[in-house]
């Protein structure tokens, strides 16, 4: 075989191995994204509260534009490490 004709076989060979290990490990899906009213409403407190836990950082939450987001998970995970034993 000619150089040309190995060396374009083993790039093949590189995509394809590259294309199966793509396929194996399933990327994520995004968490769902609520708005500071939506998390007002879950969480049952006001819009103050809600900003005072993002900026006290207490709740995670994300920039996108001039929204702040907040995801689902992170009320779960805020809610979480608050929980007593009674």
């Amino acid at each position: 075989m000619s150089e040309r004709l190995t060396a374009a076989i083993e790039e093949l060979a590189a995509a394809i191995a590259d294309l199966a290990l793509s396929r194996a490990a399933p990327m994520k899906e995004p968490s769902e994204l609520l708005s500071v009213e939506e998390v007002t409403r879950r969480m049952g407190v006001g819009r103050t509260a809600v900003y005072g836990l993002i900026s006290a950082g207490h709740l995670r939450s994300v920039r996108v534009g001039r929204r702040r987001l907040v995801a689902a998970r992170a009320i779960t995970d805020y809610i979480s490490a608050r929980e007593v034993d009674s």
